[in-house]
C-alpha cells in the first residue's frame, strides 16, 4: 500500500510539471478580458469584441460554443445552452469556429440582441468556450527517480486541450435585486482543536451579486463582549447560484457564545442570521493501552 501510494503521488507530480511546462505550445490565447458586461434595455444590441491569438508554431482550428453556467455548492457547472431561465443563448450570434496561422491574431465578434418583448429585468449570462479541435501532444522527462538513486529517468507522454471560458453578462433595468440567503451553518472542530463555521450563501433573486461580503461576529453569551470578528469575500453570485464560506474561530474556550453572521452586497446588509454555540471542554485523546 505504501509503495503504490508513493508511486501514484510521484506520477501526479511529474504530470503536473510536464503539463505546466507545455502550456505555451500551440494554444489559443484570449488577449482581451475574460469578462464582458453590458447594460442594455429591451430591443437594444451589443457587439462584444474578443481578441484571440495563436501563440503556437502550427496552424490551429478552435471550436466556439456558448454554454449556460451555474455555480452550485461552489462548483462550476456548464450546461446545455438555454437550460437556465436567464440564459443568453437565444440572444447571441457568433461564428462556430476560428482558424489561425502561427502567431496570427483576430478579433472575434459576438453580437447580443435583446428581444423587445422581454418583461423581466435583472441579469442574464452565460459562457463562451474556445477550445482547440486537436489536442496538443507533450512529452516530459523527469529525473525524480534518479535524484533519489532509485533508477532511470521517467518519460511521460500525454495530450491535452485548454478551454478558455469568457463570461458574457447582460444586465437589464428593472426592480429585480439579489436575494441573498444564508443556509446550513455547520460548526465542527478540526483535528488541531480549532472551531470552524461553514455556511452556504445563495442568491435566489433576479439580479447578480457582483461581489458580496460575509461578516462573522462572535460574542460571549453571558457578558455580551465581542470575542472575535472575521470577514470573507464571496465571488459573484448569479441568480440560482450558491457558494460556501468557512470561518476559523480558533481555540474558543468552553462556554456559550452567540454568533452573528451578516451578508452584504455593495455595502448594504441583505441577509443576517444569529444562533447560539455551546463549546464543550475538549478532552485529551486517550493514550496507548496501558499508558498511565
Amino acid at each position: 500500500m505504501s509503495l503504490a501510494l508513493k508511486v501514484f503521488k510521484q506520477s501526479m507530480l511529474l504530470l503536473a510539471l510536464g503539463f505546466i511546462g507545455d502550456l505555451g505550445r500551440a494554444q489559443f490565447v484570449v488577449t482581451t478580458g475574460l469578462d464582458e458586461i453590458a447594460n442594455l434595455r429591451p430591443g437594444e444590441s451589443k457587439r462584444f469584441a474578443i481578441g484571440v491569438t495563436n501563440t503556437g508554431g502550427e496552424a490551429r482550428t478552435a471550436s466556439i460554443r456558448f454554454v449556460d453556467h451555474q455555480v452550485i455548492d461552489g462548483g462550476n457547472q456548464f450546461l446545455e445552452p438555454g437550460k437556465l431561465e436567464r440564459s443568453l443563448a437565444n440572444w447571441l450570434i457568433t461564428r462556430p469556429s476560428v482558424s489561425l496561422e502561427p502567431g496570427e491574431s483576430i478579433t472575434l465578434f459576438v453580437d447580443v440582441q435583446v428581444p423587445s418583448n422581454v418583461n423581466n429585468g435583472g441579469t442574464y449570462w452565460g459562457v463562451l468556450l474556445i477550445e482547440p479541435d486537436e489536442a496538443t501532444q507533450a512529452t516530459e522527462v523527469a529525473d525524480v527517480n534518479r535524484e533519489r538513486g532509485e533508477g532511470e529517468d521517467v518519460t511521460i507522454h500525454f495530450r491535452y486541450r485548454i478551454r478558455t471560458a469568457i463570461q458574457l453578462v447582460v444586465n437589464l433595468p428593472g426592480n429585480e435585486k439579489p436575494q441573498i440567503e444564508l443556509r446550513d451553518p455547520v460548526v465542527t472542530r478540526t483535528p488541531e482543536g480549532t472551531i470552524e463555521l461553514r455556511v452556504a450563501i445563495a442568491n435566489e433573486g433576479g439580479r447578480w451579486a457582483r461581489s458580496s461580503t460575509l461578516n462573522l461576529d462572535v460574542y460571549e453569551a453571558q457578558t455580551g463582549s465581542k470575542v472575535m470578528s472575521s470577514e470573507r469575500s464571496v465571488a459573484r453570485l448569479y441568480p440560482g447560484s450558491n457558494r460556501h464560506a468557512t470561518f476559523d474561530m480558533g481555540h474558543l474556550e468552553s462556554g456559550r457564545y452567540q454568533l452573528v453572521l451578516l451578508a452584504e452586497v455593495a455595502g448594504d446588509v441583505v441577509a443576517a442570521t444569529r444562533f447560539d454555540l455551546d463549546v464543550e471542554p475538549q478532552h485529551p485523546s486517550p493514550g496507548p493501552e496501558g499508558a498511565p
